[in-house]
């Protein structure tokens, strides 16, 4: 088990990770998460975007990202209309 300690930091609290933790999780300087909050009021701390390389993680994200579209939306159409200007044909 690692702890840590929340300090106060501005009007803010933060939360410093122990680099063992870190490397363990994969957290990188400017590695955006999320947290989110149970029922029970526990906190999770998770990456927002996997890793590039990370190609499970990766299908898994864009599966539910995909999911939150609308059912039969339409596609992007492209739309060509005639010259407008002193467009060359």
């Amino acid at each position: 088990m690692i702890t840590g300690t929340i300090r106060k930091w501005g009007k803010d609290l933060a939360l410093l990770l122990p680099s063992k933790l870190a490397n363990h999780v994969n957290f990188k300087d400017g590695v955006e998460v999320e947290l989110i909050v149970t029922e029970n009021k526990e906190v999770i701390l998770r990456p927002l975007y996997p890793a590039s390389d990370d190609q499970a993680a990766l299908r898994a994200h864009f599966l539910a990202l995909r999911s939150l579209c609308k059912p039969r939306a339409d596609k992007h159409k492209e739309m060509f209309d005639g010259p407008m200007g002193d467009e060359l044909i």
